[in-house]
C-alpha cells in the first residue's frame, strides 16, 4: 500500500472508508512499517459515528478526526492547524 520515503512525512490525512482495506490497525500498522508513523500526524474523515470507533482511533493517535463529508475549507483548516500546533512545514498551498 505504501512505499519506504525518504523524508519524513508531517501529516497523513486518511479516509477510513476506504475499499480493500480489512481494518484500522492495518492501514496504522502499514505507516509504522515504512518508517513515518512517529513522526507523523494524522487527520482522517469518516462518516462513522460509532463511540467505540472514535474513541479507538483517539487511542491509536488519530487526532482530530473529522465527519464526512467535510468542506474542503474545513479540510484545509484542520490541516493548517495540525501542522502550525506542531511545528510542521505548511506548504504554501495551504497557508
Amino acid at each position: 500500500m505504501l512505499s519506504r520515503l525518504e523524508h519524513i512525512v508531517d501529516l497523513v490525512v486518511i479516509d477510513l472508508e476506504l475499499p480493500n482495506e480489512t481494518g484500522l490497525g492495518s492501514i496504522l500498522e502499514s505507516f509504522t512499517t515504512h518508517g513515518f508513523r512517529k513522526a507523523s500526524k494524522i487527520v482522517a474523515q469518516t462518516s462513522s459515528h460509532d463511540r467505540l470507533f472514535l474513541g479507538q482511533l483517539y487511542r491509536l493517535g488519530v487526532d482530530p478526526i473529522l465527519p464526512k463529508p467535510t468542506s474542503t475549507e474545513q479540510l484545509v483548516g484542520k490541516v493548517h492547524a495540525v501542522l502550525h500546533s506542531s511545528g510542521g512545514n505548511i506548504p504554501r498551498f495551504i497557508q
